[in-house]
């Protein structure tokens, strides 16, 4: 077991849509040595996830939309992936904010919203914690065309989906989302009549 850790030192350097800081701490290794380590880390603030599902008809809601990171980084510049979106300081709970999202993103309410985790993403230099919800939805839940908040330059696609189909995705190793790929094998676990 490690001893605690100390932060010697917390610089800002940028501050932007998130905060980027350099955060120099020390603690003692396992073997009793004594470090010091440097490192740059991104607050961006939290987030929350949701897959909806339609078990009668076995199909769920998920969006597609560029992402530069996607662009330098992955396979092209648009990714499937899932509703989601950051917690505002109006939100409540994480359940309103993924009530929010579902209804901007996909333009449809959701019912029944199981959070069933908050995980970091990215631990080694990334704050963000993410909820993840599981939720449900009808045909007759759809409010809007969804597709994002047009002020915020987004350009949504939703796609309802047969469960099936995304569960091969991911058992073809087709998922580049990693909330959507949790969220993809929390079903199939769940709900293993909706794939098999």
């Amino acid at each position: 077991m490690t001893k605690d850790v100390r932060v010697l030192k917390r610089e800002l350097l940028h501050e932007g849509d998130g905060r980027l800081e350099r955060v120099r701490y020390g603690f003692e290794r396992r073997d009793g040595t004594a470090v010091e380590i440097e490192e740059d880390y991104l607050h961006y603030g939290h987030s929350v996830g949701v897959l909806p599902i339609d078990r009668n008809r076995g199909t769920v809601l998920v969006i597609r939309q560029v992402r530069v990171p996607v662009l330098f980084e992955g396979d092209g510049s648009w990714i499937l992936e899932t509703c989601a979106g950051m917690i505002e300081a109006d939100d409540v709970d994480r359940t309103a904010a993924v009530r929010r999202e579902a209804l901007e993103e996909l333009g449809y309410r959701i019912s029944n919203p199981e959070e069933i985790g908050r995980v970091f993403l990215t631990p080694g230099c990334v704050s963000e914690r993410i909820g993840l919800f599981l939720a449900d939805y009808t045909p007759d839940d759809r409010e809007t065309g969804g597709g994002g908040v047009d002020a915020e330059g987004e350009d949504v696609e939703v796609i309802e989906m047969p469960f099936a189909d995304l569960a091969r995705l991911a058992k073809e190793g087709r998922i580049q989302d990693a909330s959507l790929l949790m969220l993809t094998q929390a079903v199939m676990l769940r709900y293993p009549e909706l794939w098999t």
